[in-house]
């Protein structure tokens, strides 16, 4: 008896650049402004040597890695590790559940990730839906994410749906602060012809949270609000069957506002307004056997 694997995956390298240029505006609790300073410039530049996926036959088991490196000009450089396990169980009744365990470290930063996700129809609208779960090992934080996509395929080279996420970041560092985000991501993918297609989208996040902290020997609350508006757009060319150029380019407007309050003086507070306009593109290079 001969036992065997078939292995084949796909792997993408890609580079990405975002420049942040951004606007913080403090003013005391009558609007006079107090400071303002322009931070134009941060630039970060990511450079993905793996990323990707080996699939063992038809076993429903899988391997994903990501490998790359971030070049920040406000910090140092970041190296980004991650392996994520997955299997996709057999369907039951057309719907298909999975399970993926994910391990990913930057630099001393190590996490771990669990995340059960089922896919399907219901009549001509494809639905995906998954729950992540994500724990820092260093620190107290923790991620809870639900993610819902519908989708429908108008025909064979036309689709369109949108993501609808829910997550929550806790950090129990002795001072206590949480994070509630909301985002909102209508797409549409289109194929041109066998060698094109392209794809856009415009992301909507709502981002929200309180932190108290210390601050010279006082507690202070800190009441944040953001809202983020990105278009993109990208577009993949097919160079054979198993090779293929892409990129993708986006522009993000940062529209946010805090409170700090000292608790030993809460008349006392000043405004914080943050603008932000961060340019994004990537490109990259795909393919698979």
């Amino acid at each position: 008896t001969m036992f065997g694997v078939e292995v084949h995956g796909s792997n993408n390298n890609i580079i990405e650049v975002e420049t942040n240029h951004e606007t913080v505006t403090l003013k005391d609790k009558n609007g006079n402004v107090l400071i303002e300073n322009d931070n134009d410039g941060n630039t970060t530049v990511k450079y993905v040597f793996l990323d990707g996926a080996f699939n063992f036959n038809d076993s429903g088991f899988s391997l994903g890695y990501h490998a790359a490196k971030k070049k920040d000009s406000g910090s140092d450089d970041l190296n980004i590790i991650e392996f994520y396990p997955r299997y996709a169980f057999k369907a039951i009744n057309g719907w298909t559940p999975a399970i993926e365990l994910g391990y990913k470290t930057e630099d001393e930063k190590e996490v771990i990730r669990i995340k059960p996700s089922l896919s399907g129809n219901i009549g001509s609208v494809g639905l995906y839906t998954q729950f992540v779960f994500e724990d820092n090992l260093d620190t107290s934080w923790q991620l809870y994410e639900f993610l819902v996509k519908p989708s429908y395929a108008v025909n064979d080279k036309f689709s369109f749906g949108s993501e609808f996420i829910y997550a929550q970041e806790k950090l129990d560092n002795g001072t206590g602060k949480d994070f509630d985000k909301y985002l909102i991501k209508p797409f549409a993918n289109y194929t041109l012809n066998d060698k094109w297609s392209i794809w856009g989208a415009v992301e909507i996040v709502k981002l929200n949270y309180t932190d108290k902290t210390a601050a010279s020997g006082t507690i202070r609350y800190e009441d944040h609000d953001k809202l983020e508006v990105k278009p993109m757009f990208g577009a993949s060319y097919k160079l054979s069957n198993n090779l293929n150029v892409f990129g993708e380019v986006s522009y993000k407007w940062v529209d946010g506002d805090a409170k700090y309050v000292s608790v030993a003086n809460p008349s006392n507070y000043i405004n914080e307004e943050v603008k932000a306009k961060v340019p994004f593109f990537k490109v990259g290079v795909g393919y698979s056997w």
